[in-house]
């Protein structure tokens, strides 16, 4: 099987970039709905949630947010994005990959945040619980095979090994394109349900997310339908 372009051109970097901030961007607006809901009911602290809540609709969409992959203590893969709209996406060097790894052993998320807005910590584990066992990168992957990818420390091996031709891409590059179709996959309250257990992390965890944190997933369900009602009804029949 010869690997298609899409696979190995450097144009899948920056459309899987795309597909991580849309997802991001698209759990953000539930999170609005939700909260915005939160805030008219709450006295006791909903100063804070207020404050916070209107922080993340002004900057969220428009500043810089590290994604970053990890395996357990290892960070694997990642990238700097602010939005859909970025055309110079920073992908993160390996080096800087290996302090993180050193940083995350040190359960010391404010070293990897640094000056940017926000840091989105996806681990691998959320990617192995997807319930697709094949991933479209122009022709169907399995999923053990693109977890492997990413866990290689010498992806392009793994393609050569199993397709018999090497990605023109780099290792990270290659690493950051799998990252991003698969994350590409998990929708609003997968993610929810990830954050919930740990899989996914924002950091720093301001009072938005502490309470999202605590909230039944039923209520970001009952959002979601709530707006995806709205949105049909303005589908002409």
């Amino acid at each position: 099987m010869e690997l298609i372009p899409l696979v190995i051109g450097a144009a899948v970097f920056f459309i899987a970039l795309a597909v991580i901030f849309a997802v991001v961007k698209g759990i953000m607006k539930i999170i609005f709905s939700v909260f915005s809901i939160i805030i008219v009911l709450s006295l006791v602290g909903g100063a804070f949630i207020a404050s916070d809540f209107m922080d993340l609709r002004e900057n969220f969409p428009n500043e810089e947010k590290t994604m970053l992959l990890k395996d357990e203590n290892k960070a694997l893969a990642g990238s700097i994005i602010i939005s859909l709209e970025d055309e110079n996406p920073t992908l993160i060097t390996q080096e800087q990959l290996d302090s993180y790894s050193g940083y995350l052993q040190e359960d010391n998320l404010k070293a990897i945040l640094g000056d940017k807005y926000k840091l989105i910590i996806v681990d691998l584990g959320a990617l192995r619980e997807l319930e697709a066992e094949t991933f479209n990168l122009g022709e169907e992957y399995s999923k053990e095979f693109l977890i492997s990818v990413l866990e290689s420390d010498e992806p392009k091996s793994l393609f050569i090994e199993e397709y018999g031709e090497e990605p023109t891409m780099d290792e990270l590059e290659l690493k950051a394109a799998v990252f991003g179709v698969m994350f590409g996959n998990i929708g609003p309250i997968i993610l929810i349900e990830q954050y919930k257990k740990d899989n996914i992390i924002f950091y720093p965890e301001t009072a938005v997310f502490k309470v999202m944190r605590y909230l039944p997933v039923s209520v970001f369900k009952d959002t979601m339908q709530g707006v995806m009602s709205k949105v049909e009804e303005k589908i002409p029949a």
